[in-house]
């Protein structure tokens, strides 16, 4: 078997943990991670015409075209060593997405990737994203009660901290619409496959970080 660790699809709702374990992944086995969230927010700030098109998506809690995505991910994948692997953390995000991922993969001699499912239920993800706040400098995600929104600032740098956009209530419940009637497809495209495992999402952070490396064969660190 290869000492390489294998590339890795995180997928699920929203607030199961996909950036915390793929942050975790790059600090503890040297990945890199492509977060189609972080990257379409980063897109969202610039100025141009596709900047203001994405913002306008997040903001209302809809997806951006495959098209689109498909572009900025070739161009993101092609920039990173061919021996490091790669964490993609919410993408794919429907089965188009997931032939196209294969097939740049391929065609770039990449191995193709193994998918984890962080399962979460739908009234968790309400009660976890109705308090996660999120530094505007570093990133971090602070958790703890709206109302006691004035008393936080960031544990590392000492920022503020506030709700994202997205984390409103009327636009979680547009974005688990779109991920049940069409992210969800994928466990059973990725069981079929073979290279599927699925996680319990309401575990604690070291559980699931647990399961991964033992699913993957991963020491516990490199």
């Amino acid at each position: 078997m290869s000492s390489q660790p294998p590339n890795l699809i995180l997928f699920g709702p929203q607030g199961s943990g996909k950036g915390t374990q793929a942050k975790l992944l790059v600090d503890k086995y040297h990945y890199h991670s492509i977060g189609t969230g972080d990257l379409m927010r980063s897109y969202a700030t610039h100025k141009d015409a596709l900047g203001r098109k994405i913002r306008s998506l997040i903001n209302h809690g809809e997806l951006v075209p495959d098209k689109i995505i498909e572009s900025i991910f070739s161009h993101e994948v092609t920039k990173i060593p061919a021996d490091q692997p790669i964490v993609f953390d919410g993408y794919p995000r429907n089965l188009n997405q997931a032939h196209f991922l294969d097939t740049l993969l391929v065609k770039l001699e990449r191995p193709l990737p193994v998918a984890l499912y962080l399962n979460l239920p739908r009234a968790v993800v309400f009660e976890r994203l109705a308090s996660r706040y999120v530094c505007s400098e570093c990133g971090t995600i602070v958790r703890s009660l709206p109302s006691l929104l004035r008393q936080l600032v960031c544990p590392k740098c000492g920022t503020s901290v506030a709700m994202r956009k997205d984390d409103k209530p009327e636009v979680i419940e547009t974005r688990l619409n779109l991920f049940y009637s069409q992210t969800f497809l994928l466990v059973d495209h990725y069981k079929k496959l073979n290279r599927l495992t699925e996680i319990n999402g309401e575990a604690t952070i070291e559980q699931v970080q647990t399961v991964i490396a033992t699913a993957l064969h991963l020491p516990p660190s490199i």
